[in-house]
């Protein structure tokens, strides 16, 4: 390996050296201070390295691999980058490799690897408390299209204060079936200690007949006054499937589910930001939403997050005690507040940096369609037809 490098490097150092731009606009790599990382900057780096001539360079990119000297290693470190052909796009950033997270995090970047990290956790085999996940590739949980159930939702009595950084990678074809999973539904099925996801896709996952509490990442938060953060984490592609039951028989019923997290019932804060739902099918009895079903009122902070090309499709009205004009508050782009049974929040959250759009709330018990906010924004006021409820005059909420 060594002798392909110093052959290649000869042949690079034909190249000409260009002048740099100003030393502070510089990243990491780029020698040359142009803007882009390529070959130019090997054989730049090459010849500082090496004593040669250089024209002009930009010092503080120099020291590649970040281990406080400039010697070989950045040389044969930066040409490996560049000729991975990943060069253009400058260094990784989610990842720092000196940083103490990646050096002693945990590093799952197959499907075995995953599905032995979950078969570890959820076996109680492992601690993985206070660490950092990695997901270092694309992971396709269902690559032989079986559609057959492929993950068991995680506990985290094993992930306290733990962080799982996908990195920028996406995690394909999660399926999870009522005939196999009793319970809440999610990456994570209930969240009963404070974690950390981030930097996460999730696409093509099928939760199907979900029961009460169920969402791609998070079924349920109930950590006991500990704050659970999702950032920058997207749902695509993906179905929540629960029971919207039928007249006469409510029989197992799926309530508060959503995109990202089925409910908010016991942690002190969700903390969902930077955060996208796109192209999303989601059912249930009510409190059907693109982030979060339902959360305790006071208990979330919902900031800079999009949901778009949503179907939420609700059954509140197959009960006596809602009609029409009720269970029209059972569906929302973002979530629903446990205390007011789910009102329309849309007005308040888009002040907070929150987008939606196309967006489908179906009533399937009086065949109702609210398209994003057509048909929503009348304050109807007084009491809401469930006793001991209200909806918030609009100009308080």
């Amino acid at each position: 390996m060594k002798k392909t490098v110093s052959i290649i490097l000869a042949v690079l150092m034909t190249l000409s050296v260009f002048a740099v731009l100003a030393v502070n606009a510089a990243q990491l790599g780029d020698v040359t201070g142009d803007g882009k990382i390529n070959n130019k900057d090997v054989v730049t780096l090459f010849r500082v390295v090496s004593g040669g001539t250089v024209n002009e360079y930009v010092e503080e990119a120099c020291d590649y691999n970040n281990d406080g000297k400039l010697n070989n290693k950045d040389v044969v470190a930066l040409f490996r980058y560049v000729s991975s052909g990943a060069g253009a796009e400058g260094p990784d950033p989610y990842i720092d490799e000196n940083d103490p997270e990646w050096i002693n995090g945990i590093k799952i970047g197959t499907r075995e690897e995953l599905l032995e990290f979950g078969r570890r956790v959820c076996g109680n085999i492992e601690n993985y408390s206070g660490k950092t996940i990695w997901i270092t590739s694309d992971i396709e949980l269902d690559p032989d299209d079986t559609r057959t159930t492929n993950w068991t939702p995680l506990t985290t009595y094993m992930l306290k204060n733990s962080v799982i950084n996908g990195a920028g990678h996406t995690i394909s074809g999660m399926r999870m079936s009522v005939a196999q999973i009793d319970g809440s539904m999610g990456f994570i099925g209930v969240a009963t200690n404070k974690i950390t996801i981030k930097n996460l896709t999730f696409e093509r996952a099928v939760l199907d007949g979900a029961p009460k509490h169920s969402g791609v990442v998070i079924g349920e938060l109930n950590a006991g006054g500990q704050q659970i953060e999702l950032s920058n984490v997207t749902v695509k592609g993906s179905t929540v499937s629960g029971i919207m039951g039928q007249a006469g028989n409510l029989e197992g019923i799926s309530f508060r589910m959503g995109g990202l997290i089925g409910a908010n019932i016991y942690s002190d804060t969700a903390y969902i930001h930077d955060c996208t739902v796109d192209d999303v099918y989601i059912s249930g009895f009510h409190n059907i939403c693109g982030l979060i079903g339902c959360t305790n009122d006071k208990q979330y902070k919902i900031e800079n997050n999009t949901v778009k090309n949503a179907n939420l499709m609700y059954s509140a009205s197959y009960s006596k005690s809602y009609n029409a004009t009720a269970s029209r508050y059972f569906a929302d782009p973002f979530y629903c507040v446990n205390n007011y049974w789910g009102e329309y929040h849309t007005d308040v959250d888009l002040s907070k940096g929150n987008k939606f759009g196309n967006i489908d709330s179906f009533d399937v018990v009086n065949n109702i369609h609210y398209k994003d906010d057509e048909g929503k924004t009348d304050d109807f006021q007084g009491t809401f037809p469930v006793s001991g409820s209200q909806i918030r005059p609009k100009d308080k909420r």
